[in-house]
């Protein structure tokens, strides 16, 4: 399944075979940006993984640091109560991986940063993705 953005921020895409969430996240991000996310979360990712551990393979580097740090902390909790056991971000910027970070360190799921699709896939495979 393919979920995009109606306003191009980011672009979801479910591999439930072998648990693994793969995210495109682009610009600068508002409010309404994050909640957008969320209700596709909330509507779409998580009962596709139901009662299952899942992984994120998030690429970020067309991100840009943005202001919804706590949304996205409470977002992130949401999802490790709800299977998430960590995951991988493709990164290019300190900035951002240290927001994204900070953002799941709190629960315990801080991701592997990685510079490119390739080694951060094959990373997910040994952790059982």
């Amino acid at each position: 399944m393919k979920i995009k953005d109606v306003n191009g921020k980011y672009e979801i895409e479910l591999n439930t075979q072998r648990g693994i969430v793969f995210e495109k996240i682009e610009g600068l991000w508002t409010l309404n940006d994050i909640q957008r996310y969320h209700q596709d979360y909330m509507s779409k990712v998580l009962p596709a993984f139901k009662d299952r551990k899942w992984a994120k393979c998030c690429d970020v580097r067309t991100y840009k640091a943005s202001t919804i740090t706590d949304e996205l902390n409470k977002n992130m909790a949401l999802y490790a109560q709800n299977g998430l056991v960590g995951g991988a971000i493709i990164v290019d910027s300190a900035i951002v991986k240290m927001q994204l970070s900070r953002s799941t360190r709190s629960i315990g799921l801080e991701p592997v940063p990685f510079d490119n699709l390739k080694d951060a896939d094959e990373w997910l495979k040994t952790q059982g993705f």
